[in-house]
């Protein structure tokens, strides 16, 4: 019976663009996954919509080589998939891309842009959303995802969050040092130094 691959083989052959890699991995953390999500909150489509989205933002990530750490491929879907469940869960169930998503809609439409563009800016945000779910203060997770991406307006968020002006202005600047300290862990932003 042959072996099932590990962690770093599977990163390993997602990353050279097997799609049989990727499929072995969704089999093998999924329905772990569906588990953990309903140990928290019994409901079945809720379970379905976090692992799928998981797998969404995890694999982008992981066909470009920018999980660090391979060998913690589980911790990496467990954490991504608390992170959305949260954010579900305090938007009501709602998911946090179609609030997301419906803002969007409301810019006005680039003409020029040509297709790779919009991917490449539909990859951008995706990839902000899992950064934003994998900073490790909570207060930091919901300062950037509602100001930057739900646009609220700082007095709302001051109440909401229960700080002054001029204390939200230091939680905000540190949260962006986090947010930026971990795209550059991920190769994703020059280091502050080089900017």
């Amino acid at each position: 019976m042959e072996q099932p691959a590990s962690s770093r083989e599977l990163a390993d052959r997602i990353r050279a663009g097997d799609a049989r890699a990727e499929r072995e991995l969704y089999l093998r953390y999924a329905r772990g996954l569906r588990f953990l999500v309903r140990q928290r909150d019994n409901d079945d489509q809720l379970a379905q919509d976090v692992v799928q989205d998981c797998f969404r933002i995890a694999l982008p990530q992981l066909r470009s080589g920018r999980l660090e750490n391979p060998d913690a491929i589980a911790g990496f879907l467990r954490s991504i998939t608390l992170n959305l469940l949260s954010e579900y869960q305090r938007a009501g169930r709602r998911r946090p891309e179609d609030d997301f998503d419906e803002d969007a809609g409301d810019l006005p439409v680039d003409d020029s842009a040509g297709p790779l563009e919009v991917t490449t800016r539909s990859e951008r945000r995706t990839l902000i959303r899992a950064l934003i779910a994998e900073l490790p203060v909570e207060r930091d997770r919901q300062l950037l995802w509602r100001y930057y991406v739900l646009d609220q307006d700082k007095p709302a968020l001051c109440t909401a969050l229960g700080l002054t002006p001029a204390h939200f202005d230091r939680v905000l600047h540190r949260a962006k040092n986090r947010f930026r300290e971990l795209a550059t862990a991920r190769g994703l932003a020059r280091p502050m130094d080089e900017s």
